[in-house]
């Protein structure tokens, strides 16, 4: 659906609901997905259930999941330790008043993902994170990523602007500026 600029609440739950400002005319895709055609770039937001939240055991070769911890900072804590990405800037933050971490997330662009284990929608990626409602997010390489892992009134939500490499410093800083 094609929205003009302006604040936009993207539904997460039946009572959870995030707020977004966007710049320009945007496209929004299943209520979480908001991107331009003809801009590089990404900004979703999804719920990251302290239950049901999996990681894999490698993203790329082993993607039998656990799962992760309830908190923000073990979700973050557990993305930094997986093989093959790169997340820098672990830094405690309060976004719209919830509290929780910030981080960049990478996959380094010279990752060989044609030996990545294949479920169904995920060949030749690398798997971020799913949740057992059956969000799955992965992304290839070049993919840059700068997430903000919230407590939002006890609920975990991830906010994050995806990149890849045609993405330029001002794309970036756009959808920076939408979190």
């Amino acid at each position: 659906m094609k929205v003009p600029a302006g604040r936009y609440s993207l539904r997460l739950s039946p009572s959870l609901a995030y707020e977004v400002d966007l710049p320009g005319t945007r496209y929004v895709d299943g209520g979480l997905y908001v991107h331009h055609p003809d801009a590089p770039g990404v900004f979703a937001v999804t719920s990251a259930p302290a239950d049901g939240t999996l990681l894999p055991r490698h993203p790329c070769t082993d993607k039998s999941e656990f799962t992760a911890g309830p908190t923000p900072q073990d979700l973050a804590r557990e993305l930094a330790a997986q093989p093959l990405l790169e997340v820098h800037d672990r830094t405690r933050v309060t976004l719209h008043g919830a509290r929780g971490v910030y981080l960049e997330v990478r996959v380094p662009p010279d990752v060989d993902t044609t030996q990545c284990q294949d479920v169904g929608d995920t060949t030749d990626d690398i798997e971020l994170f799913r949740t057992e409602g059956g969000e799955r997010w992965s992304w290839a390489q070049g993919y840059v990523g700068r997430w903000w892992i919230l407590d939002v009134n006890g609920e975990r939500v991830v906010v994050m602007n995806h990149c890849d490499r045609g993405c330029t410093k001002e794309d970036l800083a756009t959808l920076t500026r939408m979190a």
